[in-house]
């Protein structure tokens, strides 16, 4: 397994995109989650090589957010994400 340095979505998660937010169908379980637009961008930068910095950084040149707002937002929107374990690190 490849050293990941950030986190990572699981790949069989079912995602779409839904006008600007998404779906996320959780396969083991048979539940859906709805994602806004921000939650929807962080999960899609979860690609293992993106910390959770660097993500901030792109969501707060996006949303033209303070850093220190979007990387709150982020880790708020992480933890949500590995809660639901739909993401791992």
């Amino acid at each position: 397994m490849p050293n990941s340095v950030g986190p990572r979505s699981r790949e069989d998660v079912m995602v779409t995109p839904f006008l600007d937010s998404c779906v996320v169908v959780d396969p083991l379980t048979d539940e859906a989650h709805m994602l806004n637009a921000s939650a929807a961008f962080v999960l899609s930068c979860c690609d293992g090589a993106t910390d959770e910095t660097a993500i901030a950084r792109e969501l707060a040149d996006s949303a033209r957010v303070p850093l220190e707002i979007a990387l709150s937002d982020v880790r708020t929107c992480l933890a949500q994400l590995r809660g639901k374990k739909l993401v791992h690190d």
